[in-house]
């Protein structure tokens, strides 16, 4: 049974080594796959439109936002707003061409946002898998290692107390 277990290990820590690498291309063939979704229905009319309408919601309420001087100052006072719509705000009170500004970075700036998005998601699900093949390598080798020891060891002392001479 020692020997058993012992040979035994490495073949566990190939399976886990495979079984690793499966995941890991399963999860870039599914960024792939995101990616390529997105981009192809970043190319449509209809995603272009859906965007132009929500640019166009957007933009509306933040005019009426500007056009109530009351509204706009609980809006910008708010510990809720973040500062980079509490600066656009204020440069709008000013500056209304401010907002046609932020707006159009912030439909530049989608394509990037979300391909941030899928990485950052990529990577985190790629240390996941490093990190519980590891754990499993490690708890199995070492449970492996101990039980054929121990049987290594129960074996010994058995041969050992069949070899003396019996008076």
């Amino acid at each position: 049974m020692g020997l058993f277990f012992l040979l035994l290990t490495p073949m566990h820590l190939n399976d886990v080594r495979t079984a690793s690498q499966e995941r890991l291309a399963s999860i870039e063939a599914e960024a792939r796959q995101v990616t390529s979704n997105f981009n192809a229905q970043l190319g449509t009319e209809e995603f272009q439109t859906q965007l132009e309408q929500q640019q166009a919601d957007a933009k509306a309420q933040f005019k009426s936002l500007l056009e109530n001087p009351d509204r706009l100052q609980a809006v910008i006072d708010s510990p809720d707003t973040p500062d980079e719509i509490k600066a656009v705000l204020e440069e709008a009170k000013t500056n209304p061409q401010a907002l046609d500004d932020f707006f159009e970075e912030r439909v530049a700036n989608i394509p990037d946002q979300v391909m941030g998005r899928v990485r950052e998601q990529q990577e985190t699900q790629t240390r996941q898998v490093g990190r519980e093949a590891g754990k499993s390598a490690i708890r199995v080798g070492l449970s492996s290692l101990l039980l054929s020891v121990g049987y290594i060891v129960i074996s010994w002392s058995g041969l050992k107390g069949m070899m003396r001479p019996r008076r």
